[in-house]
Parts: C-alpha cells; sequence; structure tokens
C-alpha cells in the first residue's frame, strides 16, 4: 500500500509539473512586447507611432541580447547634466536635490508624470548693517 501510495504521489507530481508551461527567453521577449505595446495603447499622453517603435526596437534589441542597462558613468553624466544650466549656488543646491542623500524627500513616480524631489536648505543669515 505504501508502495503505491508513493508511486501514485509521484505520478502526480509529473502531472502537475507538465500542466505548467515552461516559459523560454523569446516568449518572455514577446510577452514583454505585448505589455509595451498595450501600454502603447492605454496612455492616450503618448505618440502611438513613436511608442509602438520603440516596443518594437526594445524588442528586437532583446532578442540580439543587446537590451542592457545604461552604464553607471551614464546615469551619473544625465543626472549632474540636468543641472548644467543653473549658475553658482542654484547648480549646487540642484546637485545636492538629485543626490542619493538621506535628507532629499521624494514623491511620486515617472509612470505617474513625475518626481518631486524636496530637501531643506538652510542659509545663513545676511549680517545686519549697523545704522
Amino acid at each position: 500500500m505504501k508502495k503505491f501510495f508513493v508511486k501514485s504521489l509521484c505520478v502526480s507530481a509529473l502531472i502537475l509539473a507538465s500542466a505548467y508551461p515552461y516559459t523560454s527567453m523569446a516568449d518572455e521577449i514577446e510577452m514583454q512586447y505585448q505589455r509595451d505595446v498595450t501600454a502603447c495603447h492605454i496612455n492616450p499622453d503618448v505618440d502611438l507611432q513613436a511608442c509602438l517603435k520603440e516596443a518594437a526596437a526594445a524588442r528586437q534589441a532583446a532578442r540580439a541580447d543587446t537590451l542592457s542597462d545604461p552604464a553607471a558613468q551614464t546615469i551619473e553624466r544625465n543626472r549632474t547634466s540636468r543641472c548644467d544650466g543653473l549658475v553658482g549656488n542654484q547648480r549646487e543646491e540642484c546637485l545636492q536635490l538629485l543626490s542619493a542623500d538621506n535628507e532629499v524627500q521624494t514623491e511620486g513616480s515617472v509612470s505617474a508624470g513625475g518626481v518631486l524631489r524636496k530637501i531643506i536648505i538652510t542659509l545663513p543669515a545676511e549680517a545686519s548693517q549697523g545704522k
């Protein structure tokens, strides 16, 4: 009886395992492409043709295994270039705001339309001139 139970348990496990389809990398790429296309059609604020073209380019790059995350240097260069148009203290404050410092409060998300960063910067009081 015990042997029969173990054999039937093993057979049941094999049947269950075969019920879950194996997902290949090609399937994952195609599913991501379908999600991207769906997002293009759902979001009314994007240029549909440009979005579909970008989704197709991402799928092609994933198939060629050339889809990659940007390097840390590129990310840092993009981060600091946002502040390049500012001068003096404004540029320094901008760089401080974009730093990974714990004092920076972040709200929102890119998908929600934007990220709001907030930091409190204490400025020294101006010296009063006696009259």
